[in-house]
């Protein structure tokens, strides 16, 4: 099983994540866990503690999005 450990930033209430940042692509969370670390922590805007970074883990060749959707401006 191959996985892939996705590093971003946002901002808890930010409903639409508008502002996400994707930061990376790793083949760890270890790695990725490092450079939030040791990288993006120490950069500007994100050294400030506003918003949060998470890790998302997926698998390689794998489905995300199972099903349909809905526009809430449809009937």
């Amino acid at each position: 099983m191959n996985r892939v450990f996705i590093l971003w930033h946002h901002y808890p209430n930010d409903q639409d994540d508008e502002n996400a940042k994707l930061l990376g692509v790793y083949s760890s969370m270890a790695i990725a866990e490092e450079r939030r670390d040791k990288k993006y922590k120490q950069l500007p805007g994100f050294c400030r503690n506003e918003g949060e970074f998470t890790i998302d883990s997926y698998e390689l060749d794998q489905d995300q999005w199972n099903e349909g959707f809905f526009r809430t401006d449809e009937e």
